[in-house]
């Protein structure tokens, strides 16, 4: 029997048509066929060469592997050379020219071996396009910041580049490396990056008409430049910018631009004092920054989808009115991320001794992710009066990690907001299956916020709550907690199908996560 069982465990496996091994790859002493100084290229055997494009049991013609190396970047493509000795020479084909931050560490190359070796590239290049062009680009080496851009794009234009992402390597925080302006002067481009540099506009005539794709990451740019774009590139699709300084008022106007969808803007530091939008034909808003200055001024959005309004936490009062306009120019949004500087604008307030709730709608909203920040003053009856506005919500998420969520309860609490939050209607939440709540800590104020939606979701499918973090099953209390827990759950619940679902913060394993991320600061 043992005898049986070695020889079964000696055996292989083989599923489909076994594959010749490759042998090992040699080096060439070919400069034409080595791109990079001390890369190695692949020479094969004539096995070797019969099964390359062999997938399982299906082979492919030798054409469409070729052709499919050519679309990878030029790093995987010249890894690609010690497939077969006929395919050594497909990164002069190659159509996605990438020589950012990642091909520099991983062949280490030096500032002149790295400049040598995109000289190699392009001097070589075969291939009848160039589909894009990323380069990491040292300010402090002028041969490349000054002279070899220049050659390296033009070799771009002339193929008809679609896509150019320029990186600038900087330590010092104020971008003052300034592009030469007949860089961009590309008729046939479409996505442009930019970052840690000075944006200098080039001669409006062809050049950028065809821009679809704007990303500027700490770029130095005057407001006008901002301007003349929006009148110029008719086909701009999406202006993604992240830090940038050289203006103190944002204002992005784009009435005329119909095919404008996303607009990304992060907002770091008091450089930028004001920020205005008009874009009514926006599906994506996300924002990131400050509070002050900031308005919406397209009434309302009707093609909005999606919405991340992130405002840094302020120390002074919310501007209700502020608030109440941003309100409406989103009314229309699915899906919507918000802090807690957005509740507190939209908090009851005492009007004549009586607390009056603000009167809105958010009828098309399905998801809500909700970040409450550290020095948030917001408390569960904020919370309560805005899901109350939000009839058709299906999936809710409250992040409490970053904030204590603590409130007093004092004669306010008694007078004001405790009656309003026991007098709302059973049966707000008619299509809400979904609530996931992280940060939890079985403080008395989080058992309310969890007794207020468990008792009104009448669809609820699910409610998972993730602990706060250092909190386990060593803890003192946790199990007296977690079963008083569970028996209040079982008696709030009106919903037969909810289930209640508890994980630890470093071990989340629900599967359910919002559609936005918490942390977000553009590209």
């Amino acid at each position: 029997m043992s005898n049986q069982a070695n020889i079964i465990k000696r055996q292989k496996v083989v599923y489909g048509p076994p594959l010749p091994p490759l042998k090992r790859l040699r080096r060439s002493n070919n400069s034409d066929s080595n791109p990079v100084a001390g890369a190695s290229s692949g020479s094969g055997s004539s096995s070797s060469k019969n099964a390359v494009g062999r997938v399982g049991s299906v082979e492919l013609n030798h054409d469409v592997v070729h052709h499919i190396l050519t679309l990878l970047p030029v790093d995987k493509c010249i890894k690609a050379r010690g497939l077969a000795t006929r395919f050594k020479d497909s990164w002069r084909f190659a159509r996605r020219l990438h020589f950012g931050r990642e091909f520099v560490k991983e062949f280490r190359l030096e500032p002149m071996e790295f400049a040598d070796t995109v000289d190699r590239v392009f001097r070589f290049h075969e291939g009848p396009e160039i589909k894009s062009f990323h380069i990491y680009i040292d300010p402090d080496h002028d041969y490349v910041a000054r002279i070899a851009l220049k050659k390296w794009v033009s070799k771009c234009k002339e193929k008809g580049v679609e896509e150019l992402d320029l990186e600038v390597f900087a330590i010092e925080r104020f971008p003052d490396y300034f592009l030469p302006s007949r860089v961009l002067d590309v008729e046939t481009l479409k996505v442009l990056k930019l970052t840690f540099c000075v944006f200098t506009l080039p001669p409006l005539g062809k050049g950028l008409s065809l821009l679809t794709t704007l990303t500027l990451t700490r770029v130095n740019i005057i407001e006008e430049y901002l301007q003349t774009i929006f009148n110029h590139c008719l086909l701009l699709e999406t202006l993604d910018m992240t830090w940038c300084e050289g203006f103190r008022d944002l204002v992005v106007c784009t009435p005329y631009l119909k095919r404008f969808r996303v607009l990304k803007i992060a907002n770091r530091g008091s450089s930028v004092e004001t920020v205005t939008v008009y874009a009514p034909s926006l599906q994506y808003f996300y924002y990131t920054g400050q509070f002050p200055g900031f308005q919406i001024i397209s009434q309302p959005m009707v093609h909005l989808k999606q919405a991340m309004i992130k405002f840094n936490p302020i120390t002074v009062f919310t501007n209700y009115r502020q608030i109440e306009n941003l309100v409406s120019a989103v009314c229309m949004v699915g899906v919507l991320t918000i802090t807690g500087t957005f509740l507190e604008g939209l908090s009851p307030r005492c009007v004549n001794g009586r607390l009056k709730e603000k009167d809105f709608s958010l009828w098309n909203l399905k998801e809500l992710h909700l970040i409450l920040q550290k020095h948030c003053f917001c408390n569960v009856t904020d919370i309560a009066c805005f899901l109350k506005n939000t009839p058709s919500l299906e999936r809710l998420f409250i992040d409490m990690r970053a904030c204590r969520f603590e409130f007093n309860h004092g004669p306010y609490w008694e007078l004001h907001l405790q009656p309003l939050l026991e007098t709302s209607n059973v049966g707000w939440f008619k299509f809400l299956t979904i609530i996931k709540i992280h940060g939890f800590a079985f403080e008395p104020h989080h058992m309310l916020l969890v007794n207020f939606i468990v008792q009104r979701a009448i669809c609820l499918e699910s409610l998972i709550l993730i602990f706060v973090r250092n909190y386990s099953k060593t803890s003192p209390g946790y199990w007296q907690n977690y079963n008083h827990l569970q028996e209040c759950f079982f008696a709030w619940r009106i919903s037969s199908k909810a289930r209640l679902s508890v994980y630890f913060s470093a071990n989340d394993r629900s599967g359910v996560h919002p559609q936005h991320s918490r942390i977000w600061k553009g590209r």
